[in-house]
């Protein structure tokens, strides 16, 4: 896709890409007066989503040289197709932040190709977490809140007392864990070790299962301080989450996650050996 160049978002020049002209269209130039309306209104709608995406994209990363005006221009660009793409969806706040790290990867700013490759990989990611940015799916097992109930359950399961201390102090996991999820963690850590950790999240079949390992073994990390803190101490560290070792994390989510399958796995033949016997059972009483 061509690079805009002018620094506001909403005047562009028509010829400059196919998709702002479609967007900046007359919708005047045929059809009847209510699909003119209906034009306008589209029209209207499109010029308030881009003005959205741009504020975001200005503030993906600013500290990072390789996000500049114009890897800004691509990320609203990417965003913004998507978003016409998948009106079920549009544009979330937060998406900026998923295809940052995509972008960075794919340097973005060399060619039209890496743009578009840039594009495939984040409607393919998009496809897996979506259901987390539709309100109308938060209570399902794989919208926001189900994933942060899940959360809390990991929580409970690895170390109870953390977890009453939380809900003691009466700290709403959503105050933290809803971005934590919404962004795979890529605003809780520089972009080199974001990328480290997508590496083992996606090299996982499960991997936003593991994503909520992740997140526990973040909250035990910082076990020692947010037991000797009261709330407004823990929110701080929670939503400001300290510089840590990505790699330990992962060690630690991964030593977690190890103990939860095989644990499962051991299950199996005692479920199956009680089966067995069940069934010998009745079929004794038969005979």
């Amino acid at each position: 896709m061509p690079t805009k160049t002018e620094s506001d978002p909403v005047e562009v020049d028509s010829s400059e890409s196919l998709v702002w002209q479609l967007a900046e269209e007359d919708p005047l130039s045929s059809g009847t007066a209510v699909e003119a309306d209906d034009k306008l209104e589209e029209k209207r709608e499109d010029r308030e989503l881009r003005e959205e995406i741009w504020k975001d994209a200005q503030r993906t990363h600013p500290g990072l040289h390789f996000f500049t005006e114009q890897t800004c221009h691509t990320l609203e660009r990417i965003l913004f197709i998507y978003a016409k793409l998948n009106p079920g969806v549009r544009y979330v706040q937060g998406m900026n932040e998923i295809l940052a790290p995509i972008a960075f990867v794919f340097d973005c700013n060399k060619s039209e190709q890496n743009e578009a490759d840039a594009f495939f990989c984040f409607c393919n990611l998009m496809s897996e977490i979506r259901d987390m940015y539709i309100k109308g799916l938060d209570s399902t097992s794989d919208g926001l809140k189900g994933r942060i109930d899940s959360l809390m359950l990991l929580l409970k399961k690895h170390d109870r007392n953390l977890h009453l201390h939380l809900a003691n102090l009466e700290i709403n996991p959503q105050f933290y864990a809803l971005r934590w999820l919404t962004t795979l963690l890529s605003r809780e850590f520089e972009l080199p070790d974001t990328v480290r950790l997508w590496d083992s999240l996606f090299a996982d079949k499960n991997r936003f299962n593991f994503l909520l390992y992740v997140s526990c073994a973040m909250l035990r990390e910082q076990r020692d301080s947010l037991l000797a803190n009261d709330f407004a101490d823990c929110l701080k560290l929670l939503q400001h989450y300290p510089s840590t070792d990505v790699a330990m994390l992962l060690a630690k989510a991964h030593q977690m996650h190890e103990f939860d399958r095989k644990k499962d796995t051991a299950g199996v033949p005692q479920l199956a050996s009680k089966l067995k016997e069940d069934v010998t059972f009745f079929l004794r009483k038969l005979m």
